[in-house]
């Protein structure tokens, strides 16, 4: 599968991620269900896209892509922290904020899609 297709699905995880934390740190406790759902699928199609790029432009496990792992596993936990409340709801925006803006700077500054060579064209004599 083409990786532009990969990095297409990871941008979906990431609306589906943004959207589900952002409901579940403004909605009422009663009203999370839905948020809930919204985040666990952002999380699964962040990790499909992101491992489905990293296969196809065989990039191996280099630090930025190890820090994005990480963040990844924080955004996860980051439904524990906002349901129990250990954090105000500003708080955990700020926090949400942040990591995604390093996640983002992160895969673009080290983005191999852009660079994959295209399909050699031949001349025609």
């Amino acid at each position: 599968m083409d990786p532009g297709i990969y990095k297409l699905i990871h941008f979906i995880g990431i609306f589906f991620l943004l959207t589900g934390l952002g409901a579940l740190i403004f909605s009422e406790k009663d009203k999370i269900k839905t948020a809930t759902i919204s985040h666990g699928v952002g999380l699964l199609l962040l990790l499909l896209g992101g491992f489905g790029m990293q296969a196809k432009t065989h990039i191996g496990f280099p630090v930025w892509f190890t820090v994005k792992i990480a963040i990844w596993l924080v955004l996860g936990g980051m439904v524990v922290a906002i349901k129990k409340k250990l954090l105000p709801p500003v708080a955990a925006w700020m926090i949400v904020i942040v990591l995604c803006a390093v996640a983002a700077w992160l895969g673009q500054s080290n983005s191999v899609i852009h660079a994959l060579p295209a399909a050699p064209v031949t001349a025609s004599p």
